[in-house]
């Protein structure tokens, strides 16, 4: 359990913390879009590959950044506002790329391994 559940716990504090500054630095409208569109997608799909290269079930892996956004925009803004919605169905595409990335990778490797 507890080789499973501390990289989930990872992933979800990664994406909260990446979410928490964006809501941080709204003022700073660049790097607020730089956080919102760039950094908190790629976080989401990265973590998702990394987690099921480490044999984490692939739905998982895609699910648990969506409930960390939104947690860190509810805490900051202390209401139901999301600021951007569409960024964060950005961030759940790639996550399901990256999950889909990181199980087509094992299966590879399971085949590769197979062959021999």
């Amino acid at each position: 359990m507890k080789k499973y559940l501390l990289p989930l716990l990872a992933q979800c504090a990664t994406c909260f913390l990446v979410a928490l500054a964006a809501v941080l630095l709204k003022p700073v409208r660049l790097i607020y879009l730089w956080l919102t569109w760039v950094l908190i997608p790629l976080t989401g799909g990265t973590s998702a590959f990394l987690l099921v290269r480490r044999h984490i079930n692939p739905y998982a892996a895609w699910l648990l950044p969506c409930p960390a956004l939104v947690l860190a925009y509810l805490l900051i803004t202390r209401g139901l506002y999301l600021p951007n919605g569409w960024s964060m169905l950005l961030d759940v595409f790639i996550s399901v790329m990256g999950a889909a990335a990181g199980d087509e990778y094992m299966k590879r490797i399971k085949r590769s391994n197979t062959r021999r």
